[in-house]
Formats: structure tokens, C-alpha cells, sequence
């Protein structure tokens, strides 16, 4: 009874409410969100401003990638919360329940601010987006089915196509983690690196069949690109990279945190270093092939989000071994969800309020870094303030009704 105590507080200090600085042996993950939370606020903040030079607005337009690498952080965090509560009574209820008082609260938050937004916009006869903000619309993000419409996957919290393509991979994940799991222990990696890879070859006949069928199909950032299909295999190998850094290959070890932070992967920084530009290379390449590669199908855009994904493993493992820890950055990490849903507001409205006000006697360039880090500030405060009025409250509320649950059950189980 004690172990199984001790390795649920092991765990409670883990995963289940996104931050994971608590144990120094993973505090780069939260290094990791932080880098996410960066590369999205860069990538909306910049679309703003139309005449940056050529070669910053390939970088700025690839920082999209940012919300990939919170899936792998996503995926590589869940495996590590969900073997330590193994033992765990009401295992799978208890990780849904977690993950709604995680998501949803701060999510329904930012549902009914841009919805109050859009109606101001309307009263006061500002652009707004009223075909968008319907009652069906808002109904489907209330339940986290909005990545299923094209009417509502993304218009109505901007960039909320991410928290329901997440919601809908946290129903499959208990059951993908214990069959990977199992053929991880029973053959190795082999078979999790094959998984994956038929995972993107469904992906790519599923995206050939609507093109053929509809004639167009897949672009960036569009419903198809957004969709759980084409973005499972990145949770796939959040997964495979848990399995392939050693978590979890001594799960009966006495110290548990053994179990968590073996060196498996041979210690190469320059082979980090070139496998993550290599790759992320490739991923701009890929993001650009409708000019680059005349692909007039978008094609590629099947393989752009897992060449980003397998450019983060390296990234991951340069900040496991390497780095570990950077303390900006790790703030940042810990409040990237608050940060992603209020960042547009910093991002677009005010931005372009700054930029109209002082582009004509500011140069351009000075401006543009000037409100994007103005951006970054004040998205920082707001989530900070978000934090504790919201995330944590019902974090810390989920956590209790497990306990109440749990609690009242075993005292039913006595004579």
C-alpha cells in the first residue's frame, strides 16, 4: 500500500496539469513548451506585418510548427504521468478526468471572451464573424467536437483546431499507450517506429482519396491539415520517443526515479544538433513545396507536421541532455496553455494597433520587435493571472474529486 501511495504522489507532481518542473530530472519539457509557446506568438504576431525581408518570414511562417511541438511534449509527458500511476485505482477514469479539468476550463474561458469580443465588435460596427459565432458552432467547441467542422474547427477561439484535435487523442491514448507499451516490452522499438509510419501512410491515402474524390484536398492549415488523422502520427512519436529515451524500461525498479531518466541514446551533441536542422529543413521545404516542388495537390503537407515532429525529438534530446533548464523559457513552459488561448489578442489586435500608430515614423523592423516583445510580456501577465484564478483552481479540483471518489470507494469495499 505504500508503494502504491508513494507512486502516486510521484505522479501527482508529474504530468496532469501540464507542468512538469516539480522533478529537475524532466524540467525540460517545460523548457520545451516554452519553446512551443514562442514559435506560435512569433508566427501570429508576424502576420501582421506584411514587408518583413524574405528570409524572416520563412522562419517566422515555420515557428507554426510551435503547436507540434506541444503535441510531442504532450504525448511524451502523458506516457510518463500515466506509467507512474500504473497502480493507480480507476487508472482511465482518473487520467479523463484530469485532462478535462486541465483543458476544459481554461478553454470554456477563452470560448466566452472571443464570443463577448464578437458581439462588441458587432454593436459597436466593427468586422466581426457572426456566421462563425452560431449556436452550433459554439456547441461543438463547448464539447471539444469542433475539429470535425469546417465552420468551427478554428474560427471561434483562434487556433482552438489544437485543443480539440488534443482532446480527441487523449480518448485514444490509454489504449494506444498499453498496445504500444506492450510491443515495446515484448520486441522493442522496431515496431513503434512502424506504427507510426502506417499511421502516415493512412494519413496519405486518406488525403489521396478526398482529392480524388473532391478534387483538392489537404493545404496548410486547413480543416484536413488540422484533423486528428493527419496529426496523430506527431502524437505517435511523442510516444516513441518516451519509449525510445528508456522511460519506462525498469518499471519494478525500488528508486522510481530511475526508471525515468536513464541515458539510453548515446550522448551526441553535434548528431542532435544536425539530425534537428536536417530536419527541420526538410519541414520548410515541405511547408513551401506548393512553390518550391510544384506540388499543386499540398501532398506534402501530409509529411510536414512528423518531419517537424522527429526535428523536435533531437531538440528534445539536446535540452534532456544538454540544457535541461532555462529559467525564461521554463516560465514560459509552465503557463503556455493560458499564453496560447489569450495570445491573439496581444498578437493581432493590439499589435496592429501599435504597428498602424508608429509605422510611419518608426522603421519597420524596430517595430516589429518592439510589439513582439510587447506582445510577449503582456500574454505573459495575463496567463500568469489565469493561472491562479483558473488553471490551478480546477487543476487542484479534479485532483479532489478523485480523492473524494476514490475515498468513498474504499470505504464501500469495507466489511
Amino acid at each position: 500500500m505504500s508503494h502504491i501511495n508513494s507512486q502516486s504522489e510521484l505522479a501527482d507532481n508529474h504530468a496532469d496539469d501540464g507542468r512538469i518542473a516539480v522533478d529537475h530530472k524532466i524540467n525540460y519539457i517545460d523548457t520545451l513548451r516554452g519553446i512551443a509557446i514562442l514559435m506560435v506568438v512569433i508566427v501570429h504576431h508576424s502576420q501582421i506585418f506584411n514587408s518583413l525581408p524574405s528570409l524572416i518570414k520563412v522562419a517566422t511562417s515555420y515557428c507554426q510548427m510551435g503547436v507540434q511541438l506541444f503535441f510531442v511534449a504532450c504525448s511524451f509527458t502523458l506516457c510518463t504521468s500515466f506509467d507512474l500511476r500504473r497502480a493507480e485505482q480507476n487508472r482511465f477514469s482518473s487520467f479523463f478526468i484530469r485532462r478535462y479539468f486541465r483543458i476544459a476550463p481554461l478553454y470554456y474561458l477563452g470560448l466566452t471572451f472571443y464570443s463577448v469580443c464578437d458581439l462588441a465588435f458587432r454593436y459597436f460596427g466593427s468586422p466581426s464573424h457572426a456566421s462563425t459565432y452560431t449556436p452550433f458552432n459554439l456547441a461543438l467547441n463547448v464539447l471539444f467536437l469542433h475539429g470535425f467542422s469546417p465552420s468551427a474547427f478554428s474560427g471561434i477561439v483562434p487556433g482552438g483546431w489544437s485543443i480539440s484535435t488534443e482532446m480527441t487523442f487523449y480518448l485514444m491514448f490509454p489504449a494506444l499507450f498499453l498496445f504500444l507499451k506492450r510491443l515495446y516490452q515484448r520486441v522493442g522499438l522496431w515496431p513503434l517506429y512502424a506504427v507510426t509510419a502506417a499511421a502516415i501512410g493512412i494519413d496519405l491515402a486518406f488525403q489521396w482519396e478526398v482529392i480524388s474524390i473532391f478534387g483538392k484536398g489537404i493545404e496548410n492549415n486547413n480543416i484536413l491539415y488540422c484533423s486528428i488523422i493527419d496529426q496523430l502520427p506527431v502524437f505517435l512519436i511523442g510516444m516513441t520517443i518516451f519509449f525510445s529515451i528508456g522511460h519506462g524500461k525498469n518499471p519494478d525498479a525500488k528508486d522510481k526515479t530511475q526508471a525515468y531518466d536513464p541515458v539510453s541514446i548515446r550522448r551526441n551533441f553535434l548528431r542532435d544538433c544536425f539530425g534537428f536542422l536536417i530536419f527541420t529543413l526538410i519541414g520548410i521545404i515541405l511547408m513551401h513545396s506548393h512553390t518550391l516542388l510544384g506540388d499543386k495537390n499540398n501532398i506534402s503537407m501530409v509529411f510536414l507536421p512528423s518531419a517537424s515532429a522527429v526535428s523536435f525529438f533531437f531538440l528534445l534530446n539536446i535540452c534532456r541532455v544538454y540544457v535541461r533548464k532555462i529559467g525564461v523559457l521554463e516560465k514560459f513552459g509552465q503557463l503556455s496553455f493560458s499564453m496560447y488561448i489569450f495570445h491573439f489578442v496581444f498578437a493581432w489586435w493590439m499589435t496592429k494597433m501599435v504597428a498602424d500608430y508608429l509605422s510611419e515614423f518608426v522603421p519597420h523592423l524596430i517595430v516589429y520587435v518592439a510589439t513582439l516583445a510587447l506582445t510577449i510580456l503582456c500574454t505573459y501577465g495575463v496567463a500568469v493571472f489565469s493561472r491562479v484564478l483558473v488553471e490551478d483552481p480546477f487543476i487542484d479540483y479534479g485532483r479532489r474529486w478523485i480523492r473524494k471518489r476514490d475515498a468513498a470507494e474504499a470505504q464501500r469495499a469495507l466489511p
